[in-house]
């Protein structure tokens, strides 16, 4: 199959290139093509460049696509076959390893160290919890009780670097954070297109005076004005949470006016009793934040011995898991000597899925990486890795720099595995959320071959008071299909 203009643009790019990949737009087809051009046009060897992505499954595909296809192009070049076997199409987390294995003092392990994946990390750090807590000294128990203490620092140890940061954090720096999660919730509440239809409805639709329903109409109105305005988020937040939707002559408004309005009254309401809930938009610190913040020298002082402490251990054992890999092989990077040495060796660099790094795993790259062509791809629709600190801003600071450094940015926006109307829809659902980082696709096929609407649904999962499992929220979604499908063949 031959590449697309965007494609060929990214392929053949003659220096640094950040590509913003949408779904099926054919992304792992150019980085095949891309590491064919640095063989080809820039006369390397496999083993100067490096290839990496975030799973086991996605590095096997690069591999053996890659394989096939040198293969077909260069059938008799027996050399580059042989040392293709050897390249670094990898892990993160295996180039990681790989740096560790290579430089054992700078990294502080054993040669023959054993990396821990997720599972294996977990049931390691829950059989040596409790002994390594046994070893902190009885005043860090003063403030936090033992049971409230042990409960902290295994969920800190669950994201280690994370902790770090939000143990760093002062009880001023707290108000602040507080203030940016108001404002972020608030801009994400009023860009939703459910909102802002519903305020429009309201503007446009004025009813008698004196009507309750009008009377709760021009409530709303100045209450959610008010909240897009910036003012105090409480009063605001109270005025929509008291809409009463009883009352009112319908026989008083145009036709379809009263229905049109309460229906738009219950979504706002419904809104920001969503937001209510979540916490944010009404985020204030309060007497158990006091009560914390007096707490935090002695958590902090906690967290550090204890983390030595199983790191101890780790060293005695041989062991490391994947942050241990990171911070690992971040800290030999800052040595200038293995710097050089891999700058020498690796002349170019193909970074899949860079939306879902994290600020460890960037500063990483970003050393290794730093006189290298450098090939970042990524989208910020398809970050899954939140939970391990990756950023999806990231991603776009990075294709920043590769622009300002005279490297070019491509966007592979037309989608071979969509028709056009799931395209549109999806469209219409990311870009409210995403805003300016939102990069729309194209569809390669106009329509699926059947007439079939497209519908985008709202699974409300969670009950009042109610906060479901995983397993709960996957078998509500199933059923509502399930539902759905019942309906139609029905």
């Amino acid at each position: 199959m031959g590449l697309t203009a965007q494609q060929q643009r990214a392929a053949g790019a003659p220096g640094s290139v950040a590509v913003v990949a949408g779904a099926g737009s054919g992304k792992t087809h150019m980085l095949v093509s891309r590491y064919l051009h640095h063989l080809d046009a820039g006369g390397l060897s496999p083993l100067e460049v490096v290839a990496v992505t975030f799973t086991e499954k996605a590095a096997a595909e690069l591999r053996a696509r890659i394989r096939r296809e040198v293969a077909r192009a260069r059938p008799d070049d027996l050399d580059t076959l042989a040392e293709l076997e050897a390249a670094q199409i990898s892990t993160l987390h295996a180039l990681c390893a790989r740096i560790l294995r290579d430089h054992p003092g700078p990294a502080g392990v054993r040669p023959d160290v054993a990396v821990m994946d997720a599972g294996q990390a977990a049931l390691w750090r829950r059989q040596h919890f409790e002994a390594a807590l046994g070893t902190l000294p009885a005043r860090l128990f003063k403030r936090l009780p033992y049971s409230r203490m042990a409960a902290a620092l295994e969920a800190l140890l669950g994201d280690p670097l994370l902790a770090e940061q939000a143990l760093a954090v002062g009880r001023a720096l707290w108000g602040s954070w507080a203030d940016s999660a108001r404002t972020h919730s608030l801009q994400e509440l009023t860009v939703r297109p459910d909102w802002r239809g519903a305020l429009d409805s309201l503007r446009e639709t004025p009813g008698p005076a004196g009507d309750r329903i009008e009377l709760a109409r021009t409530a709303a109105l100045a209450a959610a004005t008010a909240l897009q305005a910036g003012e105090a988020p409480g009063p605001a937040c109270d005025a929509l949470l008291a809409i009463k939707l009883i009352g009112g002559s319908a026989k008083s408004w145009p036709p379809g006016a009263f229905v049109e309005v309460k229906a738009a009254l219950s979504i706002l309401r419904g809104l920001i009793e969503g937001e209510v809930k979540r916490g944010l938009l009404t985020l204030e610190p309060g007497p158990r934040d006091d009560e914390l913040a007096a707490a935090l020298p002695d958590l902090r002082e906690a967290f550090t011995l204890l983390r030595a402490e199983l790191a101890r251990r780790k060293a005695a054992a041989g062991v490391v898991d994947f942050s241990d890999l990171e911070v690992h092989a971040l800290q030999v990077l800052q040595h200038a000597a293995v710097r050089e040495h891999y700058g020498a060796r690796w002349k170019a660099f193909l970074i899949d899925e860079a939306q879902d790094t994290n600020p460890v795993q960037l500063e990483l790259l970003d050393r290794l990486s730093s006189g290298a062509a450098r090939t970042v791809v990524g989208d910020e629709k398809q970050s899954i890795y939140r939970f391990r600190r990756a950023d999806v801003t990231l991603f776009r600071r990075l294709r920043e720099v590769i622009v300002q450094g005279g490297g070019e940015e491509v966007s592979l926006d037309l989608s071979f595995r969509s028709h056009q109307g799931l395209v549109a829809r999806s469209n219409a659902v990311f870009g409210p959320l995403l805003g300016e980082l939102h990069a729309p696709l194209r569809a390669d096929r106009i329509a699926p071959g059947w007439d079939v609407p497209v519908e985008a649904w709202t699974l409300a999962v969670d009950e009042e008071g109610v906060k479901r499992s995983k397993g709960q929220r996957q078998a509500a979604e199933a059923g509502s299909v399930a539902r759905r499908l019942r309906q139609r063949l029905d």
